[in-house]
């Protein structure tokens, strides 16, 4: 283990000597200023330039996505265009729907007074068995849509 180790520290000093010598081939001075390399110990200068390398490298030949390599500027305005109509149809979709709500609530509302107007001078009984669930059935529905309005705890 030991001479695994002499071998491997041998092989970054000449590593770090190779890299430190212009005439051998080292830009070292171009990839890291000359007095942060002063402050890196000897023995780990040469790890530091090869990972400083390695992701430069890595970031220069970065894997790139085909699709986004085919993509036109057409087909960017293509795109901002159906954005543009889905924006519509959700409006629009939006709006329907508060019109169904209105709707629903007025008949509801219709309902609610044609029952309180003719059934409840003649047969209050038969009133109250029909107005209890209503009331409950609305205050059930209000209730559920607090609840779904109101953010979630366990989330």
């Amino acid at each position: 283990m030991a001479k695994h180790e002499e071998i491997k520290s041998k092989n970054q000093e000449e590593l770090s000597q190779k890299e430190n010598d212009p005439e051998k081939g080292g830009d070292e001075d171009s990839i890291i200023p000359e007095e942060l390399l002063e402050q890196i110990p000897k023995e780990e200068r040469g790890k530091v330039v090869s990972i400083i390398r390695q992701t430069m490298f890595s970031g220069i030949m970065g894997r790139r996505n085909p699709i986004a390599d085919k993509i036109s500027g057409e087909h960017i305005t293509k795109m901002i265009d159906e954005s543009a109509k889905d924006s519509e149809r959700e409006y629009k979709e939006k709006k329907n729907q508060r019109w169904f709500v209105f709707g629903v609530i007025l008949i509801g509302t219709a309902l609610l007074i044609f029952l309180t107007l003719y059934l409840a001078k003649d047969n209050e009984t038969t009133f109250m068995n029909i107005l209890i669930p209503i009331l409950a059935f609305l205050g059930g529905m209000g209730a559920g849509y607090g609840i779904s309005k109101k953010p979630s705890v366990c989330q």
